[in-house]
């Protein structure tokens, strides 16, 4: 069994605001704003990618969220919806694998 994690009550308080604020979220832009906000204090990270999945498990639309100017390239290689990194890390989770904690 997994050992259970407990949020200290400033973690408890960064993901009551970040909650709160994604719930009138409608746009792309706007999420965007909260990953780099509310989000970005709950999380710290330096790219948030997002991939939205059909019925048939196919990748319908990838968005790569940042706060700064990145290579093409790497984004290419992060967001590509034939072979990305994002989408093949999604997949490995998702058959119930785990990636080791850092």
């Amino acid at each position: 069994m997994d050992a259970l994690v407990i949020l200290s009550k400033v973690e408890q308080e960064y993901l009551l605001h970040a909650i709160e604020a994604v719930l009138p979220v409608r746009q792309p832009r706007q999420l965007c704003l909260w990953t780099q906000g509310q989000f970005q204090a709950l999380l710290p990270h330096q790219i948030m990618v997002c991939l939205q999945f059909g019925a048939q498990d196919e990748v319908q639309h990838v968005e790569c969220m940042h706060s700064t100017v990145l290579d093409a390239g790497l984004l290419a290689r992060l967001g590509d919806k034939a072979d990305g990194l994002a989408l093949r890390l999604a997949r490995h989770c998702r058959d119930g694998l785990r990636l080791p904690a850092m």
